[in-house]
């Protein structure tokens, strides 16, 4: 920390005299939101900085998907999306993606044109631990460069088996510079970026009550205790180098070039025989069962991709069109800590050397483009492929008009590597799967009238040869399963008061390996502006969450994975919290009461024996320099 922001503050106190504010005649600063504009590579259009209050108190991962996800109940734990989704793209992916949400994505990273420095600085303080530190600093260097600096810092206190006050969840460090470069006459654009996260967890394994107690007494800190004593450690690190560029002959067009070099690697401690109990016990080999290697028990998997992506696109007439092939180059390894395993054999434990696997490396080809065609009026449609020789393939299209719009996807992807094959000391895996193919349709409406809007979705979604996680080991399930899942949103305003709400319903068949809630929801009704007009913009409201009863998916520390478990049903539960958002100028706050409605003694579970937050209160600021 200390390091990071000792480097910012001599790149602040190195940058030319120019960065001082610019006036004009009037002595009245002339920087502004309406000055400071970003675009992504996606669409390359300029929008401003969000300066609004929209959600502002939403700081977790969970939270910005609207709870449509599934995290362990706490701020920066392991989190995944909570309805099925398909890869985003064909090919060998690595899998191990529950803390791809707080990683930056290079789709999604800002390049910024400013006309004066900017900085925004970002803290939240939660009463229980909850502590985030967002800053990032961007400015242009003359007109053709733009060079920015974003660092986050996050971390999470246990809420129930502590040991101490300040037990350690989790702690999260991610950085990334973003980089632009625009030649004369627009013709050549370049965008880098560099982007890195470090994720540690301190794994509980969960809560179980403490001797004598009910089950319930899980939601009563001084009741409860964590089923893994002396906290194994689970660790991840992502880093990322990406470029990206173009040179356009006109608009119609464009040829461009990606590269990206990615790194991943995922390790797991585990330093105390107390704990033997909470790991499964593999066989290794048929009728020879096998107990992990006391006392340094060490996980370890890595992963390299390398990618590579030339091709054209342009706009004409209406059309935007994309073609492009794509390469890339991956190394996948797993190991144990030690080279020997234990055992039992004549009364006795017998050391058994365990030949590690061999890294899996493979080159990869793509071919993949896209067609789309755009009205005035607002009517489009867009068509895309993507395939891989070896036969994975996607097909997804759209179809859109003021009102509505209809987008189907048929996708045949392959297992990801960690569903194929994993070694460690507490699991064991060499599995020959089949690939998956998903097949969905989606359609939503818009209707819209004065101070509302109503917005029915449906999507459907067909599987084969879907593959899921047990305790032990993946597993495919070869019959059909099906997903139907209408929602509903809704928005309307009534003067200073607004209300927003969104509905999804999930009706499945087939097997019963993919497990979601019939019924979640997510509502807000909030009152803007209704006190203080004159000295600040604000919203004070409340929202809240609910999820029906069913069998939520565990997780599993060792692996960093959720699987199918039968011993638990997570109860249904809805969750409020209090919340007032305000602006004053430049600078942006909250407070928010969360679980508000939590009785004495009680509590909810989003993943089994994983009690979530209790009530907390939180605050945060969020203030904007544009000069």
């Amino acid at each position: 920390m200390k390091k990071i922001l000792f480097c910012v503050a001599l790149f602040l106190f190195l940058v030319p005299r120019t960065w001082a504010q610019i006036l004009d005649d009037s002595t009245k600063q002339v920087y502004s939101a309406k000055t400071t504009l970003y675009f992504q590579e996606s669409d390359l259009k300029l929008r401003p900085v969000d300066t609004t209050l929209t959600n502002i108190h939403h700081y977790t991962a969970s939270q910005r998907t609207r709870y449509l996800s599934q995290d362990l109940g706490v701020f920066c734990t392991p989190v995944r999306p909570l309805f099925y989704q398909s890869p985003s793209r064909i090919g060998t992916r690595l899998g191990l993606d529950t803390y791809s949400l707080y990683a930056f994505s290079s789709a999604e990273m800002r390049y910024f044109d400013t006309k004066s420095p900017f900085l925004q600085a970002r803290y939240v303080q939660g009463i229980l631990g909850d502590q985030s530190i967002d800053i990032f600093f961007t400015r242009s260097i003359k007109k053709a460069w733009n060079i920015g600096l974003h660092y986050v810092r996050e971390n999470s206190n246990r809420q129930y088996g502590t040991t101490s006050p300040r037990d350690p969840q989790a702690d999260l460090i991610r950085f990334c510079a973003p980089v632009r470069y625009e030649g004369k006459k627009k013709r050549y654009l370049a965008l880098f970026h560099f982007s890195t996260l470090n994720h540690q967890g301190h794994e509980t394994g969960g809560a179980t009550s403490a001797a004598g107690k009910t089950n319930d007494s899980i939601f009563i800190p001084r009741f409860s205790q964590a089923i893994l004593k002396s906290t194994p450690r689970s660790w991840q690190t992502q880093n990322t180098l990406y470029l990206y560029q173009q040179y356009r002959v006109d608009s119609a067009f464009t040829v461009f070039t990606r590269w990206k070099a990615y790194w991943q690697r995922d390790n797991y401690t585990e330093r105390d025989t107390s704990n033997h109990a909470f790991y499964p016990i593999e066989n290794f080999e048929p009728s020879v069962r096998y107990y992990y290697r006391y006392p340094n028990i060490g996980e370890d998997i890595r992963y390299r991709d390398y990618a590579q992506e030339s091709g054209i696109k342009g706009k004409w007439k209406g059309f935007v069109y994309e073609a492009f092939l794509r390469s890339r180059y991956f190394v996948y390894s797993s190991s144990h800590d030690g080279d020997s395993l234990q055992t039992p054999r004549n009364g006795g434990f017998v050391n058994y050397t365990v030949v590690d696997f061999p890294r899996v490396s493979r080159t990869e080809v793509f071919l993949e483009g896209s067609l789309a065609y755009q009205t005035r009026k607002g009517y489009g449609v867009r068509l895309g492929a993507a395939y891989q020789p070896t036969g994975d393939y996607v097909l997804h299209g759209e179809w859109r008009t003021k009102i509505f719009k209809v987008a189907g996807k048929s996708m045949l992807y392959s297992p990801a590597l960690v569903e194929q094959r994993m070694l460690s000391n507490f699991v064991f895996w060499n599995n020959v799967f089949r690939r998956t193919l998903s097949n969905e349709v989606m359609g939503e409406a818009e209707l819209a009238g004065k101070g509302w809007s109503f917005q029915p979705a449906f999507r459907y979604v067909l599987l084969t040869n879907y593959i899921y996680q047990t305790r032990l080991t993946p597993m495919q399930e070869t019959g059909i399963l099906q997903l139907i899942q209408p929602s509903l949103r809704f928005a309307g305003q009534a003067r200073r008061i607004h209300f927003n709400s969104q509905t999804h319903y999930t009706l499945r068949t087939g097997a019963d390996v993919l497990r979601l809630p019939a019924l979640t929801g997510f509502g807000q009704v909030y009152c803007e502006d209704c006190f203080f007009r004159k000295k600040m913009q604000s919203q004070i409201g409340i929202e809240w969450q609910y999820r029906s009863a069913y069998l939520a998916d565990a997780y599993a520390p060792y692996t960093k994975l959720f699987y199918l478990q039968d011993t638990l049903e997570v109860p249904a539960y809805i969750v409020a919290d209090v919340f007032f958002n305000f602006r004053i100028k430049n600078l942006r706050g909250f407070f928010k009461l969360g679980y508000a409605n939590q009785l004495p003694n009680s509590g909810y579970l989003v993943a089994p024996v994983y009690p979530a937050m209790r009530r907390q209160l939180t605050f945060g600021f969020d203030w904007m320099f544009f000069d």
